[in-house]
């Protein structure tokens, strides 16, 4: 294990990186994280949150200002860093057709490990991360929660004293998540192993870091340990849910003499109270007005009300928003790039034709044009033909889903061969294929389940002129 000899393991001073074109991702971030400190940094997509890793990986050189990891700059440094760092950045880098023992015993051996050794470390870490039971099976066969495992097992193989995990829970399970976030807490506290963490998960910040930083459009907007941030705001929220739905603008009305409205699940008022004993009076005025309520609920600030004070938006919304949260498919380039993995032929011709295809058998009802058919819920029965882009959500989308736990722009959709390939869009909730939570363009094809919030939706394929394949949508 390589000794670190400075007092802050990582350390950034104006960091800067502009693209060619383009806005800078990140705009003069200064940040330091002490040695066997857990660091969170959140922040939406698109927030410059893994720029500003691939900057201190040395991925991606800086465009302005230093970086020093291990008291070694990052641009003059990179081989050196390099030896010191362990990296499970957001895609894990794993061959599918190389079991979990392979994959390990090459990281070792790259790693300048002797047979013997390498083979004592791959099962050691195979152990630790629970996939001693799978360590002869095929990666391919892995689900998304497996891998995560294996990309974090590997990236600890050289013993680095600094460790970076770029999103590393993003469309694991619950159980999974959880078992992933005890490992880094013991790194840190049993080996001493400096933990760069982003995430988009507020929960996943307050529990794991030492330290939290937030930034926002290039800029780190707050900084300190969550309870300090969450300090900051002071002010409790109460959430009134109405027991009429009709009642509710009365409700805030109400509500509105207490403090500032603030973000609350549908139906629901939420206002950050100016004053921490106002709940009685709350309640008082709320009965004077003989306005029913089903739940009135007082909590105390969170990492969201932080974001929120310091943005000025919600978290969830900054996801929808932000750039990289939705990609707009529509030029030549941009359906290549998410259809190449997919079979479709990277060359101008064969994208025009391919979306001429798809759309004039959308038009025409011909086979092989995929339809959606939402299964439970308010929206059960509505159904639509995918014969090109569309955008699934709660509202001012192309397929509206009628479910609470839905973001705004839930997922992307696009056409392929009768299937489709389904596009997460930054949401709180995830999207699911077949009880899977997805982090990247997954295929789905006729009998398989797309589920979002408490909304299950179901790919069917279009009837034939003959009707061999069942009725066409209306």
């Amino acid at each position: 294990m390589v000794e670190e000899t400075t007092e802050h393991a990582i350390e950034a001073q104006e960091l800067v990186r502009q693209f060619k074109n383009g806005p800078r991702a990140v705009d003069g971030v200064n940040l330091y994280v002490a040695t066997g400190e857990i660091y969170g940094f959140l922040g939406p997509n698109g927030a410059g949150k893994s720029t500003t890793v691939r900057m201190l990986v040395t991925l991606l050189p800086p465009t302005g200002g230093r970086a020093t990891v291990g008291g070694l700059d990052v641009v003059r440094d990179g081989p050196k860093v390099r030896r010191i760092i362990g990296v499970a950045l957001q895609e894990a880098a794993l061959d599918p057709l190389l079991t979990a023992r392979e994959h390990m015993l090459l990281q070792a051996g790259m790693n300048g490990f002797s047979r013997r050794d390498s083979k004592k470390r791959a099962n050691e870490l195979l152990e630790r991360v629970a996939l001693t039971g799978a360590a002869d099976r095929k990666v391919g066969g892995f689900s998304g929660g497996m891998k995560r495992r294996l990309d974090l097992a590997m990236a600890l193989v050289h013993h680095p004293p600094i460790l970076f995990l770029d999103e590393p829970t993003t469309g694991l399970d619950p159980k999974s998540r959880s078992a992933l976030w005890d490992e880094v807490a013991r790194l840190a506290r049993e080996e001493n192993v400096t933990v760069f963490l982003t995430t988009q998960y507020l929960e996943e910040a307050d529990v794991l870091a030492d330290r939290v930083g937030i930034i926002d459009s290039g800029h780190i907007v707050a900084e300190g340990t969550p309870e300090s941030l969450k300090a900051e705001i002071g002010r409790p929220t109460v959430e009134v849910h109405p027991a009429r739905p009709e009642e509710r603008d009365r409700i805030a009305s109400v509500l509105s003499r207490f403090g500032e409205e603030s973000a609350a699940p549908p139906e629901t008022v939420a206002v950050r109270l100016e004053n921490a004993g106002a709940l009685a009076d709350v309640v008082r005025a709320l009965d004077a007005q003989r306005l029913e309520i089903d739940n009135l609920s007082l909590r105390a600030p969170t990492l969201d009300d932080v974001f929120l004070e310091k943005t000025g938006r919600p978290l969830e919304t900054a996801d929808e928003e932000s750039p990289d949260a939705e990609p707009v498919l529509e030029s030549e380039e941009a359906v290549v790039a998410r259809a190449a993995p997919f079979g479709v032929s990277a060359t101008s011709v064969a994208v025009k034709e391919w979306l001429s295809e798809v759309r004039g058998a959308a038009s025409s009802g011909a086979a092989g044009v995929p339809v959606l058919v939402v299964q439970d819920g308010p929206s059960a029965g509505n159904r639509v033909a995918v014969g090109g882009r569309l955008i699934l959500g709660r509202e001012g989308v192309d397929f509206v889903i009628e479910d609470p736990e839905a973001s705004r722009k839930h997922a992307a959709v696009y056409p392929h061969e009768g299937s489709v390939v389904v596009q997460d869009l930054g949401s709180m909730n995830g999207t699911w294929i077949n009880g899977h939570r997805i982090t990247q363009p997954t295929r789905a094809d006729p009998g398989h389940t797309i589920t979002i919030g408490k909304t299950s939706i179901e790919v069917q394929a279009m009837a034939r002129p003959d009707g061999d394949e069942g009725a066409p949508p209306a």
